[in-house]
């Protein structure tokens, strides 16, 4: 079964929410130094607030986004996330990968075969 995770670009992926602080993330959230999950979206800390959140692996497990109430699944392909997200400009002098910051506050990775491997709020 596919799993739906909600992203709201610019601000959240899957509830986790830009600035929201440590002491109001929910019950069983995973916590380790600098960077914790709730499910199966990470997340970092600057101090006690969150400063980014991702999702990453998806070349693995299959995942449906839904953005502004239309879904997007993680095979698609750039030009179908462009449609949601506005343009997405491809990120020069990054190894391993090649990322796109779009327009509307979304940043996509993808890995060297094409497949999409992460989407993330902060810029690269």
């Amino acid at each position: 079964m596919t799993q739906k995770i909600q992203v709201v670009p610019g601000r959240s992926i899957g509830g986790v929410e830009l600035g929201t602080t440590r002491e109001r993330l929910p019950t069983g959230t995973m916590i380790s130094g600098d960077v914790g999950a709730v499910g199966p979206v990470g997340f970092s800390l600057a101090g006690l607030t969150i400063d980014d959140v991702w999702v990453d692996d998806l070349e693995v497990a299959p995942i449906t986004f839904e953005v502004d109430g239309k879904a997007v699944s993680s095979k698609a392909a750039l030009a179908d996330w462009e449609k949601l997200l506005g343009d997405c400009a491809k990120v020069e002098g990054v190894l391993g990968g090649i990322f796109y910051n779009c327009r509307r506050g979304l940043t996509l990775g993808f890995n060297m075969d094409g497949a999409l491997s992460q989407i993330r709020l902060k810029p690269r």
